[in-house]
């Protein structure tokens, strides 16, 4: 039950990012608010160590066990429970994480989808309450996630790049206001 739930969570996380980078206005559509609500009640349901580590292969299968220590999450989820590859991942989709660790493919995947939701409310023709409800979900999920952790990780981010496009939404919610008055 702890996979299902771990990989549903990055299952969904990976494929948020797909479209996101596939289609930019894909980040304020009803799906994706639908999506991240989802998440953040999966997230309520993983348990600590599902966080740390991905599921033990049991009985051993070699082409279980490599997709386990180098696969994205999605193509371990379709190696774990032996289904077929139904979204195929273009070519120039950004990983999320080099990690095979849940929490870092996690925290990753997050922080660069808050980076480009950031990036959407920028545009004049964007369903700005929408991608401000985006935001903030995915700010949820991140601050939930960061608080689950119990032990030191390593995460590969860019913490200025972040803050950037964070800041960036202000300036715009400052323009909204103005134009508003």
């Amino acid at each position: 039950m702890c996979f299902f739930i771990l990989s549903g969570l990055l299952v969904i996380l990976m494929t948020c990012q797909i479209r996101f980078q596939a289609n930019p206005a894909s980040a304020t559509s009803a799906a994706t608010i639908k999506a991240l609500i989802l998440l953040e009640e999966l997230l309520k349901y993983t348990p600590h160590l599902g966080l740390i580590d991905r599921t033990i292969i049991n009985p051993p299968n070699t082409q279980k066990e490599e997709a386990r220590s180098t696969a994205r999450p999605y193509l371990f989820s379709c190696a774990f429970y032996d289904i077929e590859d139904a979204i195929p991942i273009p070519e120039d989709a950004q990983a999320p994480s080099k990690s095979i660790i849940p929490f870092t493919t996690s925290f990753e995947s997050l922080f660069l989808l808050s980076i480009k939701v950031s990036r959407v409310l920028s545009d004049p023709s964007v369903n700005v309450p929408a991608a401000r409800e985006v935001l903030s979900r995915i700010l949820t999920l991140a601050e939930r996630l960061l608080a689950r952790l119990t032990i030191s990780i390593n995460v590969t981010w860019d913490p200025a790049a972040w803050m950037t496009a964070l800041l960036q939404t202000f300036e715009y919610e400052v323009r909204s206001y103005q134009s508003a008055v």
